[in-house]
């Protein structure tokens, strides 16, 4: 059985151009339930720019016969090119089996923009409406989302969340509304793209085993644990989903300002009662790292070589697979609303609407707290963009303002800039003001400079103005109180 790479044409599949075997290989892993599979995909590339991306993937099953039919299934959509196309996934669901599916338009789909009819189970008022809409923009820990905060007078909810690092690491759509309904939609990162992300974090803690020269590792288990658990950038924090080592020092009886004990108690999962299953999967997690680590250094395996391609390595592939599933196992959580996307196991997008105040605020939090009193039930770092519509308004305003304020990441999360991202050019574009956000103790930053530079040669700048924040902490000779 063959199958070809779409865009061969006639003439190269005559020479036997662009023929690859779809061989499925099954296998059990030891000492884990259910068989998994590794195939090359016909119509994604590699790191290296060459089709035939490897992917590992679970088959939910501990059936031999079920796990052989399902791989028999993958060979089929496989060599078939007429299923090469993201727009015939709802298709391939009546005639494959659903971890099939997902299992091939999964990395098909990763680089697609999530679809804009998500987003728009609530609609986006515009001038038309009689609604203005402000961008906030700033460098990282300015106070954006505190300012936000502000405009929506939500300060004594703690929402969004806030910290002095940086918090913010999705799109923020926010609807003040008079109506009394609250509701929101929130779409997430594809799973390709979290396992990515979560191929990177285990890169990084191989790495330093290695830099290590593996010696001693059972006492630096708390550096592993910083470097899988939190990508490097710190947008990608895996710890908030699945908790990492430092949980073991937490304290059950301390509270931050943003889960109250009420929150906690009526999470359905939360860190008071699942405090010693998550710290069990995170050590097993990191047993099996330094394991895969010993076994390179043994054989000589220079990871950090640019010749090293650790997506080749099943190893690895394995324990990305496990994490990846047990992230999304907390869609699971997801109560009261309702997931737009009918098919797959992997959460798209999800919509929830209520007239409760505190129950909204409270299912919010899942998708923008920090707080460790919520590990292992937080999805916030895989959420792409939240729109959200309620009767929000600032403490000064005795009616609710028609405004749609948008948020989001903080600019060079952790370095300067070369350009400004898309997506906030793109925001920009949209918006009737700018709100360029910046912190007074400190000079102008080059992302600010950069984001100045940019609403000038876009044709912004009439749109923009500055709020700098922190003006009471600054100080100077030339001050006066």
């Amino acid at each position: 059985m063959v199958y070809y790479l779409r865009g061969t044409t006639m003439e190269q599949l005559k020479r036997g151009a662009g023929y690859m075997s779809p061989k499925v290989s099954c296998n059990i892993q030891k000492g884990k339930k259910g068989y998994t599979v590794n195939f090359r995909h016909s119509v994604v590339k590699d790191k290296n720019g060459k089709y035939g991306l490897k992917v590992h993937r679970g088959l939910g099953t501990t059936d031999a016969t079920e796990a052989k039919r399902l791989a028999e299934e993958l060979e089929r959509i496989l060599s078939d090119s007429y299923w090469a196309d993201s727009s015939k996934r709802a298709e391939a669901y009546r005639h494959f089996s659903e971890v099939v599916v997902d299992a091939y338009y999964d990395p098909l789909e990763a680089a697609n923009p999530i679809n804009e009819d998500l987003l728009n189970r609530i609609n986006l008022p515009s001038k038309e409406d009689g609604y203005t809409r402000q961008t906030f923009v700033g460098p990282v820990g300015a106070g954006k989302t505190s300012l936000l905060r502000l405009m929506a007078g939500t300060g004594m909810e703690k929402f969004p969340a806030t910290s002095t690092g940086g918090t913010t690491a999705c799109n923020l759509e926010l609807i003040m509304s008079e109506d009394a309904d609250y509701e929101i939609v929130v779409t997430f990162m594809s799973r390709y793209l979290v396992e990515m992300h979560v191929l990177e974090c285990i890169e990084a803690a191989l790495e330093f085993c290695i830099s290590e020269k593996c010696k001693d590792l059972e006492k630096k288990r708390n550096d592993i644990s910083n470097r899988l658990f939190s990508n490097r950038d710190l947008i990608f924090r895996m710890s908030y989903i699945i908790g990492d080592l430092s949980l073991k020092d937490k304290k059950k009886d301390q509270l931050d300002e943003e889960f109250e004990e009420e929150d906690i108690e009526r999470a359905p999962m939360n860190i008071q009662h699942d405090i010693e299953s998550l710290l069990e999967s995170v050590n097993s997690y990191i047993d099996r790292l330094i394991q895969i680590a010993q076994d390179k250094y043994k054989n000589n395996i220079d990871i950090g070589d640019e010749t090293f391609n650790s997506a080749e390595e099943n190893d690895i592939l394995s324990l990305r697979n496990e994490i990846v599933e047990d992230i999304m196992a907390r869609f699971r959580l997801l109560e009261g609303g309702e997931k737009l996307n009918s098919k797959g196991k992997w959460t798209i997008a999800w919509y929830f609407k209520t007239k409760d105040r505190e129950e909204f605020i409270r299912t919010i939090k899942r998708f923008t707290s920090n707080s460790w009193r919520g590990w292992g039930s937080l999805l916030s770092p895989i959420v792409k963009t939240m729109r959200v519509k309620g009767r929000f308004k600032p403490e000064f305003c005795e009616e609710v303002p028609r405004l749609v304020l948008f948020d989001g990441q903080g600019l060079g999360y952790k370095t300067a800039m070369s350009s400004m991202p898309t997506n906030v050019i793109e925001y920009f574009r949209k918006s009737d003001g700018i709100v360029i956000v910046d912190d007074a103790q400190h000079p102008i930053s080059e992302n600010v400079k950069m984001a100045i530079r940019t609403v000038i040669e876009y044709g912004y700048s009439e749109k923009v103005c500055f709020a700098f924040t922190h003006m009471d902490l600054m100080a100077a000779e030339n001050l006066v109180n």
